[in-house]
């Protein structure tokens, strides 16, 4: 049973906190360059994932590739999903795997620098572990959409099958349909405003209109 089935089943945060750990045993550790198909050897899902075509941002500018989403919105479920009342703790073993993820896919789509969307949800959840909190809402859709995400990732790119970004195409939507979470779900409501703050139209009306920021 893969991660997305434990958790979404999770009746308790006890519960939660047990599909994580079941999932960080599953995975092998990260062994630096993500691109390398010896670096996956992690359990196959329990059924093959399809990419469903994207669809064009209703307004706006598109959606930046950032490793949290892929150019356009595709297509999800309303609000969190399966993901919606659940609260869960963030290990230090799996936040450094989605780190050393995001780390691959910053020296691949830009020059090695995390975007600043990804450094502040990456901070946020450095905070959970470091104050012992639970994370929930779009830190937990975020932590639990890049831990799905990479685990496919390895799937598709065992043996050399998939490039790193071909297997991406796949493995991004994927993890979306695996808790039928919205895709404007992932980034937290303070991140956007602050990238926004930063570089206006970065998120467009789309995200505005999700978290209801005026």
């Amino acid at each position: 049973m893969v991660y997305a089935d434990l958790a979404v089943k999770a009746k308790n945060v006890e519960e939660l906190e047990l599909a994580a750990e079941a999932f960080a045993k599953a995975m092998i550790a990260f062994s630096g360059s993500v691109g390398a198909s010896k670096a996956f050897k992690l359990k196959r899902p329990a059924k093959a994932l399809q990419c469903p075509a994207p669809v064009a941002p209703a307004s706006g500018n598109p959606l930046r590739l950032t490793g949290a989403t892929n150019g356009v919105p595709v297509p999800g479920g309303q609000g969190l999903g399966k993901l919606a009342g659940k609260e869960l703790k963030v290990t230090q073993g799996n936040l450094a795997e989605v780190e050393a993820y995001l780390t691959e896919f910053a020296k691949r789509h830009n020059g090695g620098v995390h975007f600043p969307e990804n450094e502040m949800m990456l901070q946020r959840l450095r905070d959970a572990v470091r104050d012992g909190k639970l994370i929930s809402g779009a830190d937990l859709a975020f932590y639990t959409h890049e831990l799905h995400e990479l685990k496919n990732m390895s799937r598709l790119m065992k043996d050399g099958k998939m490039t790193f970004d071909e297997a991406y195409k796949i493995a991004h939507p994927g993890a979306l349909d695996a808790f039928g979470n919205s895709p404007f779900s992932v980034y937290h409501p303070d991140v956007i405003k602050a990238v926004n703050a930063q570089a206006p139209g970065s998120f467009n009306n789309n995200w505005l209109k999700f978290w209801g920021i005026e």
